[in-house]
């Protein structure tokens, strides 16, 4: 009997994926989730089923063959998930493996899995763990599962999905002309609200500007139209602008779509491109910019003057518009990404070294370098102006020195990285 014990006890373990402790969301750094060229990357979007949640994966596999099969996939790789009460690895609620064998191929190295869960009692995260069976290097994803009806929160009663139905949207942008449709499984019979917005918000502030307002940046948020339209209904989106779906207007802050110009989110139009100078310009700089009749030019001009000559005006202006598009492609809410405080902190320092996270915020870390000291960068996630949330960085008069010191060396044409 006492073998018997030992043998149900090793089995036990080999089915809770091993005795040792595995990476915490709260010590394990994702820097990867801001790689263009990871190995994996998943996205996770959730439904209320009421007694369960239904959970939608995205997972990319950049070192697949695009077209595999899925159980081609499931041979090189392994995947897992927790559900636990927080970032720290206590609290488990549940955990399973992922069958990556019964994905759903999208195109582009990109797969598909539904599957469903039950609902936790309250507040908590899924970490999904993807590990690569050649060289057993781990990545790590977040869901939070935050309680249902918590403050600045949106309703996950219903979801946004293409047109057909088939799986939901996973970024925060759509393009004119696209139709949508609106799902859920718990709700019949009920009006959701769309409000319209226009996308006219002002680029983020420095690090060291004073927090009052920051979101805002002293502007208040009217719609200019507002519809009723029924669940499990479809939407044509027409124009470019911010959309909000909201279950209701008083209790639900709705979730966001922001609808851009087809070539979002690169930079190509001569117009596009001096907004995202307000970070390394001065204020004469920018009026002069914003009036140009020919703001290809002057935009020109203005790299040509503070590289010296041509070639490095050049490498200066590939390497900024691209930090400016991976943020346009990483980090858009209701703002365009570039405009957002991780967008901005991404423009002028770079990719972070390591990035953790808790919850309630992301911490970027820097690794001194050549040119770059060692610093953090706090994001709070906090309640946005519309639809919400969104992460907004912990401001603070210290970053200063540091901020005008790397401002300086893009204004000296040095190329940080």
């Amino acid at each position: 009997m006492k073998g018997a014990s030992v043998l149900l006890a090793v089995l036990l373990c080999l089915l809770l994926h091993g005795c040792a402790p595995g990476p915490t969301l709260a010590t394990f750094s994702l820097d990867y989730i801001y790689q263009q060229n990871a190995a994996v990357a998943l996205d996770a979007r959730r439904l209320d089923g009421a007694t369960y949640e239904r959970l939608y994966l995205r997972v990319t596999f950049r070192q697949i063959p695009d077209g595999a099969p899925a159980t081609e996939v499931a041979r090189r790789y392994k995947a897992s998930y927790q559900v636990g009460a927080g970032y720290d690895g206590n609290g488990l609620m549940a955990q399973d493996s992922l069958q990556l064998q019964r994905m759903v191929y999208l195109g582009q190295r990109q797969y598909g899995l539904t599957f469903n869960i039950a609902k936790p009692g309250a507040a908590a995260v899924v970490m999904f763990k993807v590990e690569d069976k050649v060289t057993g290097v781990p990545y790590v994803f977040d869901l939070p599962l935050p309680q249902s009806g918590s403050a600045g929160e949106p309703s996950t009663s219903f979801l946004v999905f293409n047109r057909t139905g088939t799986r939901p949207l996973f970024g925060p942008f759509a393009r004119p002309g696209d139709t949508v449709s609106v799902r859920s499984l718990t709700v019949t019979g009920k009006s959701l609200t769309l409000r319209q917005y226009v996308q006219d918000y002002a680029p983020a502030l420095p690090p060291m500007a004073a927090t009052a307002s920051v979101l805002l940046g002293g502007q208040s948020p009217q719609p200019v139209a507002q519809y009723n339209m029924p669940h499990n209904a479809q939407l044509l989106l027409t124009t470019p602008g911010i959309y909000v779906l909201s279950s209701d207007i008083a209790a639900d802050p709705g979730q966001t779509l922001v609808v851009v110009p087809f070539q979002y989110p690169d930079v190509t139009r001569a117009s596009e491109l001096v907004g995202p100078l307000t970070y390394i310009t001065t204020r004469a700089e920018r009026t002069r910019l914003q009036a140009a009749k020919n703001p290809k030019r002057e935009v020109d001009k203005f790299w040509l003057n503070i590289a010296g000559g041509k070639d490095q005006a050049r490498r200066l202006i590939k390497e900024y518009y691209t930090h400016v598009e991976f943020a346009n492609a990483w980090f858009t809410d209701y703002r365009e990404g570039y405009k957002t405080d991780r967008g901005m902190v991404y423009i002028i320092f770079g990719k972070p070294t390591r990035v953790l996270r808790n919850g309630t915020t992301e911490e970027w870390q820097y690794d001194e370098h050549s040119n770059t000291p060692e610093l953090q960068f706090t994001f709070e996630r906090m309640a946005a102006p519309l639809g919400g949330p969104c992460l907004q960085l912990r401001r603070s008069p210290d970053y200063d020195k540091f901020w005008y010191a790397i401002v300086d060396q893009w204004r000296q044409g040095r190329i940080r990285r």
